[in-house]
């Protein structure tokens, strides 16, 4: 059960409650019918009310960081937030642009756990790809494991996909909402903030 739906039927027992406690007291069971009815609509009303304002509080929007690190900044930013990278070097992106790639080992006992990625914008390097390859639910409730189609019910359908060149992962961008997601066995392993259309391997399935 969802915390919506959780909410929903705790109003429902609440006001069905208090209802029943007034009609005890008072003994007007001739109007029981007539109760029933007005406390049935009211609590459909407020219910109604209540699950709908939590689904849209609670609706998938832009992201525009992710750990503490913000889109579209500068490497020394995300060294005042992460501090030193474990390694960091350049490289040239599926799509032929020269990146700047940070990695960061902060739980991991033998890897990475944390990676940033800059590109050009102009003279600077700017970031682009924030990426979490442990992820604990800090995005939208998203697990290492989660299943993709528990991703897909959050999401809608992706805008970009791509398979590695081994056929065993597979990246889904989500262009509106800047998240990029990969998965392994259908299962999510990489979650990332992108301002990128599209983000793809660097050696893809042919």
């Amino acid at each position: 059960m969802s915390a919506g739906e959780g909410i929903l039927w705790a109003t429902i027992l609440v006001l069905f409650a208090v209802g029943v406690r007034h009609i005890s007291k008072t003994r007007k069971w001739k109007h029981v019918g007539i109760g029933a009815g007005v406390l049935v609509a009211g609590v459909a009303l407020i219910s109604a009310g209540i699950y709908f304002y939590y689904r849209y509080q609670n609706r998938p929007v832009a992201q525009s960081g992710l750990f503490g690190v913000e889109l579209v900044r500068l490497p020394v930013d995300v060294k005042l937030a992460l501090g030193e990278p474990k390694s960091e070097e350049s490289f040239v992106d599926a799509e032929g642009n020269d990146t700047l790639f940070y990695t960061y080992q902060e739980y991991s006992w033998d890897g990475v756990d944390k990676f940033v990625r800059f590109k050009k914008q102009g003279d600077e390097w700017k970031t682009y790809l924030i990426c979490d390859l442990d992820p604990d639910g800090e995005l939208y409730g998203l697990y290492t494991f989660t299943d993709e189609t528990e991703v897909l019910k959050k999401f809608g359908q992706p805008s970009h996909e791509s398979i590695s060149a081994d056929g065993l992962k597979k990246m889904s961008t989500f262009d509106s909402l800047n998240i990029a997601v990969e998965f392994e066995k259908k299962e999510v392993s990489t979650v990332c903030v992108t301002d990128s259309d599209g983000i793809s391997f660097v050696e893809e399935f042919e």
